[in-house]
């Protein structure tokens, strides 16, 4: 039987979900910090063959303690699903001469490097600029075009995007988003994390972006991701995710698998995705990778992570396509013999993807209330009969908590839950998640905890 080793953090796959995958494969052990949710924590602890709890400082503290545990357990391979742990346990599995995604990659985490990478190897890119500091964020607003956004540099999720305009008081920009970056550091919302350890951002200009040539006059958004393997440096696609607009400015609500896009227009998306993989340099890692459509059949990088994808997009590919990413991956890391899955476009069970509940409807309207969040809701009389829901609740909110008020700076962090459905169709299941989307907030108000 062989030793598997997952590395916890913030993001991700639910716990449950993820060991589920890994359990077939041998025996499995969890490594999370001192950081954790408690939620997640009571999982692993519940639920992993073996839970090993360490405290660390920074990213060195977590590659060492991930190498121990290597050792003392006799590890065959290693994986994380977190964004924030990515760096560290690639680190890790050099040092003990096991698979991973290998010595470039931080080109996959940091949004400037990454950005260069794209740039030399000539895959279309907005301008960008790097900045650590006022001055050199003033100087690089006055050489790009405007609208531009400020991300940093080793952030996710679009926690702290923000959108710069002709006029905009730079100084309490740079202040602003300064001071989230020390309190998601000093509070260690996602983990131990270098880059937020001082203040360090790109600049770049706002990405064309138009869906009408792809979608048509459907109401859908003009950002897509491909998820995909990397296996001893081949990249192989798997799947196209199609997605609804963004609400204001970018955070993610829904996702919808099989893509509704036809197969030749998929494939000019998937193309593009290998381009741009390629030039990360990556080893044996999983990809999820941001595409932005344009006019004419053009496409523009967003960005793309040696991780899974998170929340519940691994699950909607493995209901749809019975294909197993995290599975994958770890017999990948594992260094098993397995047919790597192609690329993946006709349903074989029906359709899936999640919703996300946040206190704005699909056309970014705030909700006029903020009911107590009640985690018994059911959503079954609101549903067609043949969808089948779950709901996975942030694990950060507290049942009878007042449900919270959007907060356009902190992106999916805004997620009170995440409501997966699967249904017989793709028709039904836009239909089941829009009603979601615009209904929640009366469905919360009728069952509000009291």
């Amino acid at each position: 039987m062989k030793n598997v080793l997952l590395v916890a953090g913030f993001g991700g796959p639910p716990i449950d979900f993820a060991l589920a995958r890994l359990k077939p494969l041998g025996r499995v052990h969890v490594l999370y910090t001192d950081t954790l949710a408690a939620a997640k924590v009571e999982a692993i602890q519940r639920l992993a063959d073996v839970a090993i709890r360490c405290t660390v400082k920074d990213e060195d503290d977590l590659a060492a303690a991930v190498l121990e545990a290597i050792k003392a357990y006799r590890i065959d391979g290693v994986l994380t699903l977190d964004e924030f742990s990515v760096g560290p346990v690639a680190v890790a599995a050099r040092r003990a001469e096991l698979n991973g995604a290998g010595q470039y990659v931080q080109l996959s985490r940091n949004k400037w490097q990454m950005r260069s990478a794209f740039e030399a190897a000539g895959v279309k890119n907005p301008p960008f600029r790097r900045v650590t500091s006022l001055d050199e964020l003033r100087r690089a607003v006055g050489e790009l075009r405007l609208p531009a956004v400020l991300k940093m540099t080793e952030g996710a999720m679009s926690a702290g995007h923000t959108i710069i305009d002709v006029g905009d008081d730079l100084e309490a920009i740079w202040m602003k988003n300064t001071a989230l970056i020390e309190r998601l550091a000093a509070e260690r919302s996602f983990g131990v994390v270098d880059g937020l350890l001082a203040p360090e951002f790109i600049v770049e200009e706002m990405i064309d972006a138009d869906a009408t040539w792809w979608y048509g006059d459907r109401p859908f958004g003009d950002l897509v991701s491909v998820e995909g393997l990397v296996v001893n440096g081949v990249y192989q696609p798997i799947a196209v995710t199609s997605k609804y607009p963004l609400v204001q400015p970018f955070t993610e609500i829904g996702q919808i698998t099989p893509s509704i896009l036809s197969l030749d227009k998929q494939q000019l998306i998937v193309d593009f995705a290998r381009r741009a993989v390629d030039a990360l340099k990556l080893e044996t890692c999983a990809t999820h990778t941001e595409i932005k459509l344009q006019a004419d059949g053009e496409l523009c990088m967003v960005e793309s992570a040696a991780r899974t994808p998170g929340a519940l997009m691994t699950r909607q590919i493995l209901e749809v396509f019975d294909v197993d990413m995290i599975g994958c991956l770890a017999r990948a890391l594992l260094g098993e013999d397995f047919n790597v899955p192609g690329f993946q476009y006709l349903a074989r069970n029906g359709a899936a993807g999640p919703v996300a509940i946040i206190t704005q409807d699909s056309r970014g309207v705030p909700w006029e209330r903020h009911p107590k969040v009640n985690k018994a809701l059911d959503l079954r009389r609101y549903l067609d009969p043949e969808v089948k829901y779950e709901i996975a609740w942030s694990a950060d909110i507290e049942n009878g908590s007042p449900s919270r008020a959007y907060d356009p700076h902190l992106g999916s962090m805004n997620y009170i839950a995440n409501v997966f459905l699967k249904a017989p169709t793709v028709d039904i299941l836009i239909q089941s998640q829009r009603q979601i989307m615009d209904s929640a907030e009366r469905i919360f108000l009728e069952q509000e905890l009291h």
